[in-house]
């Protein structure tokens, strides 16, 4: 199995050099300049031919049908090359779009380029290649079926979507507005011009507030009928069950279960569906104003968003590990505590009292230490987060002052982008964690 996967990414490598070694001859034929420019249309023809000759070649060949991780390599290994070009001519402002074709030296970059993308994507996401279908299906199963429960609240959540709409797109034209009250102040001031600016900025801050009260209250009582029902149900089938399902089951870990996971099974209704809603929402519409302001620094900021994402999904991933472990500890607790004060007579009679201490603190250390690790882990990505984001701030001022000097942006302009931008990273951030919250 091993063989004939490497022979697959053998051979679709040695038909990737076979295609550039017939292009290089063509052109020596043709006696083109190899370093000439070309229209970047014709670098994309080129680059999705590849593709397809090298993706058809991973299914023909033997052992490549059941490598996607080949596919994706063949994706990036073809297309690199184009999306760089196109980057590099937005970036320096070139009329016409043109790039270059690559000779040996910049196919042999790109071909290390991708194969460490392609490693960096697959030790980064692992889970990608196993067991993660399964547990995505359970998690849209449960999901759903808490969306039953949620039923009888429909008309509630309905007003509250609708709220939460409104409240965003007049959050979305605040930034807009002041960067027009910054123009209007920095140029020739015109009274009519600055009333309106600050009319339109104060009329979108109020219904921004006054829909967002709305939305959260609306929000707050479907998960409270929520909660009050599901609570309800659960009860109900705890107290039908047969003596011998409690002699199985500790009380204190029922009773854990009925406060915690009901409240958390609510609040992936209400709660992560309300952020990743307006997460998505917002992302959207304020993607939409970036590039109408100014797209060469919305290509420049969207190199942001999969670095902070894969950073937010490596997180996830290693903070509901030691979220479902501190829930363990703390039903344990709970399950030692009430075992010991309710049968407090037989501990005392046995001398039992030290013995039980140090039950107890055992479990008392193992979630300080679940905690420890909770909170190293969360320093770490934030700093690594910080890093990310003041790096490309700097990038983009630095561009953005380019852009003002030569007259494609304004400085209210660039302030309304910086706003956005800080807006964009604090949205996908929430939407990325509310979709986590509810593949639990």
């Amino acid at each position: 199995m091993a063989g004939a996967a490497v022979g697959a990414y053998g051979a679709v490598l040695l038909c990737e050099l076979a295609l550039w070694v017939l292009l290089w001859g063509g052109v020596v034929l043709l006696e083109c300049p190899s370093r000439a420019g070309v229209d970047l249309g014709l670098l994309w023809v080129l680059g999705v031919g590849r593709w397809a000759v090298l993706r058809w070649l991973s299914w023909v060949v033997p052992g490549g049908r059941d490598q996607p991780v080949l596919r994706r390599w063949v994706a990036a290994l073809c297309l690199l090359g184009p999306v760089f070009e196109s980057g590099r001519a937005a970036l320096q402002q070139e009329r016409t779009l043109s790039g270059q074709l690559p000779d040996p030296g910049t196919v042999a970059t790109g071909l290390v380029a991708s194969t460490a993308a392609c490693l960096f994507w697959e030790l980064t996401f692992p889970e990608a290649q196993k067991g993660k279908g399964a547990k995505q299906q359970q998690a849209k199963a449960m999901f759903m079926r808490v969306v039953r429960y949620s039923a009888p609240d429909a008309l509630h959540l309905g007003a509250a979507f609708i709220f939460l709409s409104l409240a965003v797109i007049c959050e979305m034209f605040i930034p807009y507005y002041t960067g027009r009250v910054v123009d209007i102040l920095g140029s020739q001031y015109e009274v009519s011009g600055f009333l309106s600016a600050i009319g339109l900025m104060a009329l979108f801050s109020l219904g921004s507030s006054l829909c967002a009260g709305l939305r959260g209250g609306m929000f707050m009582c479907s998960l409270s009928r929520l909660n009050k029902r599901m609570r309800h149900m659960l009860f109900h089938q705890l107290v039908q069950q047969e003596i011998g399902f409690f002699e199985q089951t500790k009380p204190g870990s029922l009773a854990s279960r009925l406060s915690s996971d009901t409240n958390k099974m609510g609040l992936s209704v209400a709660m992560n569906v309300n952020v990743l809603v307006r997460s998505m929402v917002k992302v959207m519409g304020v993607l939409g104003l970036m590039v109408g302001l100014s797209w060469q620094l919305t290509l420049l900021t969207c190199v942001e968003m999969p670095l902070l994402a894969v950073l937010q999904n490596n997180y996830n991933t290693y903070s509901q590990a030691l979220a479902q472990q501190l829930q363990d500890c703390k039903a344990e607790a709970q399950e030692v505590a009430a075992s010991v004060l309710g049968a407090v007579r037989t501990v005392r009679s046995f001398g039992a009292e030290s013995r039980e201490e140090k039950r107890y603190q055992e479990v008392m250390s193992k979630m300080h230490r679940i905690q420890t690790r909770k909170g190293v882990m969360s320093a770490i990505h934030l700093l690594l987060r910080r890093m990310v984001t003041v790096g490309v701030k700097v990038l983009m001022l630095y561009y953005g002052r380019r852009l003002i000097g030569s007259g494609q942006l304004t400085s209210g302009g660039l302030l309304s982008f910086v706003l956005y931008q800080k807006d964009m990273g604090t949205n996908v951030k929430c939407g990325n964690c509310a979709a986590s919250e509810l593949n639990q």
